[in-house]
């Protein structure tokens, strides 16, 4: 059997379009198709050890299962992950405006106001976990 160059080149090509599907897949399924959306903190309170608890409300677009949620200091160039601790019970939510919180973050008030951002992992399908902005900071 005689390969020509042509069938290697389509044949890379389409081993770099998978890899790359794969690589930008989960945070560009987040981006146009957003699991969650228009992230609002409704109450924020900065507590004594410099750790801040916050409540807020979002909207739901999908029906995904949520894995994890990760929070990050961030200065726009860089992201720096901090703990993030959920007071709440977990709750089963469908699509829609639904409530989040108390979650306490080691954060000052400034910084999750200014300079956080958060991304929510959920798996939507078989193919990788969905990457979605949960929260972008005022400044950043």
């Amino acid at each position: 059997m005689h390969i020509t160059r042509r069938a290697i080149w389509y044949i890379c090509l389409c081993i770099i379009l998978i890899v790359n599907i794969f690589i930008f897949g989960p945070s560009l399924d987040g981006y146009y198709f957003p699991v969650v959306d228009e992230t609002q903190i409704i109450k924020i309170e900065e507590q004594p050890d410099h750790t801040t608890i916050f409540s807020g409300k979002s909207i739901k677009n999908r029906r995904c299962d949520f894995i994890r949620i990760a929070w990050y200091k961030s200065d726009g160039r860089t992201m720096v992950p901090v703990n993030l601790e959920f007071i709440e019970r977990p709750k089963l939510r469908y699509p829609g405006i639904f409530t989040f919180g108390p979650w306490k973050v080691n954060l000052t008030f400034n910084e999750v106001v200014n300079y956080s951002s958060a991304i929510v992992y959920h798996k939507c399908h078989f193919l990788w976990e969905t990457q979605t902005q949960f929260w972008k900071s005022a400044l950043y």
